[in-house]
């Protein structure tokens, strides 16, 4: 994490990093370094969604382990939820693949990732990915509740 943010924020002067996480050596020393730039803190959940919304990405990195090959971090789904976009690692799940089919941010171990990617995200491709995770993702979805009923019933027949 901390290699990343030294070379997004090396990369433009404009990029400014939120770590929405307790406070520990590696963001006090990335704070130093890039004073103004990178803000800390740890906030009640109920208000990340308010902070989320300001933002343009969010950063998703896992080693290449066999447990995140087939994790599911909830952090994805909240991010997409308020239209950010992703930068996330190879094999994160079913996540890496579908933010690259769905052009919902970056690859950031893929060899054609460039930082001048890295821009404003605008309102309109907010609202797209916003959509998308609330009819796709999101608990109160649709599909969502016909796979949770579909598992129901299937357990149901089985006994």
């Amino acid at each position: 994490m901390v290699s990343h943010f030294e070379k997004f924020l090396n990369y433009s002067p404009k990029i400014k990093i939120i770590i929405l996480s307790k406070i520990n050596n590696h963001i006090v020393d990335l704070i130093n370094k890039f004073p103004k730039r990178i803000t800390q803190d740890w906030v009640d959940p109920s208000k990340i969604p308010n902070i989320l919304i300001k933002a343009d990405y969010g950063y998703v990195y896992r080693n290449q382990t066999k447990t995140n090959y087939v994790a599911s971090p909830v952090k994805i789904a909240e991010y997409l939820s308020c239209g950010l976009k992703i930068l996330i690692s190879d094999n994160l799940g079913d996540y890496s693949e579908l933010v690259q089919n769905n052009c919902f941010g970056f690859n950031l171990d893929s060899r054609y990732f460039n930082y001048s990617s890295l821009n404003k995200v605008s309102l309109s491709e907010k609202l797209r990915i916003s959509s998308f995770a609330k009819s796709n993702l999101s608990y109160s979805s649709e599909k969502i509740r016909n796979n949770y009923l579909n598992l129901i019933n299937e357990n149901s027949f089985n006994k």
